[in-house]
Parts: structure tokens; C-alpha cells; sequence
């Protein structure tokens, strides 16, 4: 909220330290004063003493803004209910600001409680869903259409065929000036990407890249995703090899005459499918000139012997240490070689790419010259061919003067009378038109940034200026 109740009863707006009273609950608040969003006041306790109440939003702040302090978040009671209405003017009429969807028994609820009240809706998020016609212009084309039919010369059909010739030029100049301006964006954006080609190329090298259709077709790009890839895999593989080597490094060697490179291992690391590999030696004979030593010669023998104390299990594992340095030579052989792979192939990319966008940046500043001759060519032969039309126009009136001044001044005054009748009235069609709002028996006003809209019905709006709806309200008179 905006306003708050401070120790004198005085509602204040927030400033930086600032506390206060809610003017519903009566519970303490306090002033946000950020630079990110719109200076309010925030409940320490409670935040949702009044559940109609809406994130505030620097659009609600601008329209409470246009109106007297004095009007702005009214606590409205109702039996026993209570809740802050947005505006409430001193003729009783509410100005509820919605910036956000509404369900339609909240419409229904909040209507009910405040009665004399109208909607203002922020349409920002949804106006490019209107399709808006106006009853003006559509009138002034059925009085021109209708004027159109008197022959004021016997040169009038030339007229007409000028004009038709002239509104056929209209499309293509009007999709030559989209070419021109699509062209004129391509070019500078490939002109900026080769001046900052450095960037441009580590973001292409990247996941989120600026030429997809490059990266997309770029054979060496994919193979160095392939490469990089392979390169995890085989680095994970030496890592999972170097935790063996420091496994079997950790083992402690049997100080046993004749078994110096047998190592002390745990039962519990060893699969018994490696029995031929072990051998057992009694704890109680290792101090003794010559120990007890016994061959595994089975599965079964290894698990019996697996459950005994007095027995350490014993392995010689040279020939797996030195299998696991082979094996971590021949990685780091790979890691090397894979590292050269991805360096030559993103020199590739590199090339290709400058070449790429090179190629791109003269492509469409061709085409851009080429679009900008053809719009100025096509602007000319319509400048031309309205001064024909103008020169014929001439040539007519003055063949007939009397006749056309009349029916000019009958097409005027209806033209008038139109503009008096039909001012600010449009026809429109909604499309994933909000639901909800059928559900609203109250005046419904679109909030389009430059103007406002007031709909009348399933088809028809009528316009006005910001300055205008501010006026209504303000001198609302139910």
C-alpha cells in the first residue's frame, strides 16, 4: 500500500526508516524504500489483512497519483466487512485498478460490497489480442463510396483507373519497406558480429550460440561436442583407474621370507571368482620361521575362509598395478590426443565461421542497396502518379464545379455529422477474451497506455483520452 497511518492520524506516504499503522488492521508497518521497486508500506505481521488487495505496482502508483491524496486507499466498511478501495471519490464513486487476471466471483464479490463502482484494467499484458475497428472511419468509407458512384466528367472512369492503379502500388511499397528494414537488420547485426568476432565466436563455441543455423550445419562442431564428449568419458576412466593404483598402493606388504611382494588385503574388497589369485597365511604363525601359508583353490574355500579371524588374506598385485599405470599411460595418450583434436577443430570453426559471417554481411548488404532502388523507384512512381491524379481531379472540378461543390458539401456535413455521432466509438473483436469479466455488471475501462477504452458491449468501445477518463471520474455523477 501507499498510505499509511502515522502516531498524529495523518495518512503519510513511505520514506526511508519510516513506520506506521495500517489503516484496516491497525498493525504496524513499514516503509520499503528500495531502488527496484516502488516505495510502499508492508506489514510486519500480517501482510494479507485485506485479501483483495493486489501486488502494487508502479502503474497502480502513477493512477492513484492523478488523483487527491485525500481519494487514494479509502477503508470502505460494510457490516462487518472491511477493505481499501484504490480510489474513492468524494461523490462515492470507487475506482478499483486491476493490473492482474481476476476470477469472476471475486468480480461479483467486489462489486457487490462497493456497489457504486467502475473497473480500470491495465491491458498492457493483453492489448495485442484486440482487433479494434472504427465506427468513424468506417462510416466516413461508406459516405465516400457512396459519392463515388456520381460521374462528374465524362473523364471520371480515367480517374478511378488512376487510383486503383495508384493503390496497387501501395502493398509492394509497403512490403518493400519491411524488405528494406529486415535487410538493413541483417546487415548491421552481421556488421557488429564480425567487429566483435571474438565474442561472437565464443558464444557460438557455447550452448547458447548467436548463429544457430551456423552451429546447426557446422560439421566440426559437431564433432567437437563429440570429442569433448569421448574426453569426459576417457578422463573419468583414468580417474576410476588412479583410485585403484592409490587402493592397491594403500594395501601394506607381508614382511614374509619369499612372499616380500604379497600384499595384506581385505577379505571384503576381494570377489571370490579371484580365489587363484590368493592365499591365506595364519595370524599366529607370521612371526615364525616359516608361517603357515595355504593356496585358495576354490569359491567355496575362499568364502569359508573369508569368515575365519585367524587367518589374513594375502595377494600378489603387481601384475594389476602395473596393468593400471599401462592403462593410465594409454588415457593420458588419449587425453592428449583428444585435447589436439578439439584445438584443430576449433581453429576450423573459427575460419569457417569469419568466412561465414563475411559472406552474410556482403549477402545482405547487397540486398539491402538492391531493396532501397526498388522502394525509391516504386516511392516515385507513386509521388508521380498522385500528381497525375491530382492534375485530373483539377481538370473534373472545374468541368463541373457547381454539381461537385454540391455533393462535396452533403459528403462534409455527413462526414460531421459522423464524426459528431460515431466520435470514439469502435467495433472490436476480443480474441482469448478474460472470461471473467462477462461476470461484471459494472463499467469496464481498458487502460491502453495512450488512451483509454470504455466497453460498451460484445462488440462495441468507445475511446478517450487519459485526460478525459480522469475528468469522468472526478466529476462522476451516478
Amino acid at each position: 500500500m501507499l498510505l499509511a497511518i502515522d502516531e498524529s492520524g495523518e495518512r503519510i506516504s513511505p520514506y526511508k526508516g519510516g513506520v506506521a499503522k495500517c489503516s484496516i488492521c491497525n498493525s504496524k508497518v513499514i516503509a520499503v524504500c528500495g531502488i527496484i521497486n516502488i516505495h510502499h508500506w508492508r506489514h510486519e505481521i500480517n501482510p494479507n489483512c485485506d485479501p483483495w488487495q493486489e501486488h502494487e505496482t508502479e502503474w497502480h502508483r502513477s493512477w492513484k497519483n492523478e488523483f487527491p491524496k485525500d481519494w487514494q486507499e479509502i477503508v470502505v466498511k460494510e457490516n462487518d466487512e472491511i477493505h481499501r478501495a484504490d480510489v474513492k471519490t468524494p461523490n462515492g464513486l470507487v475506482l478499483e485498478l486491476q493490473n492482474s487476471s481476476i476470477l469472476a466471483p471475486i468480480i461479483q464479490e467486489r462489486e457487490a460490497f462497493y456497489k457504486n463502482m467502475i473497473w480500470l484494467i491495465n491491458a498492457d499484458s493483453f492489448k495485442d489480442n484486440f482487433e479494434i475497428y472504427s465506427k468513424v472511419n468506417s462510416k466516413l468509407d461508406e459516405i465516400k463510396n457512396y459519392y463515388k458512384q456520381y460521374d462528374y466528367s465524362s473523364s471520371n472512369w480515367y480517374v478511378n483507373s488512376l487510383e486503383e492503379e495508384l493503390a496497387s502500388l501501395i502493398p509492394e511499397r509497403d512490403r518493400l519497406i519491411r524488405m528494406v528494414d529486415s535487410k538493413e537488420s541483417l546487415f548491421i547485426n552481421y556488421s557488429m558480429d564480425l567487429d566483435n568476432f571474438d565474442f561472437v565466436f565464443s558464444k557460438t563455441m557455447s550452448i547458447n550460440n548467436q548463429h544457430g543455423n551456423f552451429t546447426h550445419e557446422n560439421q566440426h562442431i559437431q564433432e567437437i561436442k563429440e570429442y569433448k564428449a569421448n574426453l569426459q568419458l576417457r578422463k573419468t576412466d583414468k580417474e576410476n583407474i588412479n583410485k585403484k593404483i592409490k587402493l592397491i598402493q594403500s594395501f601394506e606388504f607381508a614382511k614374509i621370507n619369499g612372499y616380500e611382494k604379497y600384499r595384506y588385503v581385505d577379505f571384503k574388497l576381494v570377489n571370490a571368482s579371484s580365489f587363484n589369485k590368493c592365499k591365506v597365511v595364519k595370524i599366529d604363525s607370521i612371526n615364525q620361521l616359516f608361517p603357515e601359508i595355504v593356496s585358495i583353490n576354490s569359491e567355496l574355500s575362499f568364502n569359508s575362509y573369508s569368515n575365519r579371524r585367524d587367518v589374513l588374506l594375502l595377494m600378489n598385485l603387481e601384475d594389476d598395478l602395473r596393468n593400471c599405470f599401462e592403462k593410465c599411460i594409454e588415457y593420458n595418450g588419449r587425453i592428449s590426443n583428444l585435447h589436439y583434436l578439439i584445438n584443430q577443430k576449433t581453429e576450423d570453426v573459427k575460419t569457417e565461421l569469419e568466412k561465414y559471417l563475411k559472406e552474410k554481411t556482403e549477402k545482405y548488404k547487397i540486398e539491402f542497396e538492391r531493396a532501397k532502388n526498388e522502394l525509391s523507384n516504386i516511392q516515385f512512381r507513386i509521388e508521380s502518379k498522385a500528381t497525375e491524379i491530382h492534375t485530373v481531379h483539377e481538370e473534373i472540378e472545374n468541368s463541373n464545379k457547381e454539381l461537385r461543390e454540391q455533393h462535396l458539401k452533403e459528403k462534409i456535413d455527413k462526414e460531421i455529422a459522423a464524426k459528431k455521432k460515431l466520435k470514439g466509438q469502435y467495433v472490436y473483436h476480443w480474441k482469448h477474451k478474460r472470461k471473467s469479466w462477462d461476470f461484471s455488471k459494472n463499467k469496464l475501462f481498458l487502460d491502453f497506455d495512450t488512451h483509454i477504452f470504455q466497453i460498451k458491449s460484445n462488440t462495441n468501445l468507445v475511446k478517450m483520452s487519459k485526460e478525459e477518463f480522469i475528468e469522468m471520474v472526478k466529476n462522476w455523477n451516478r
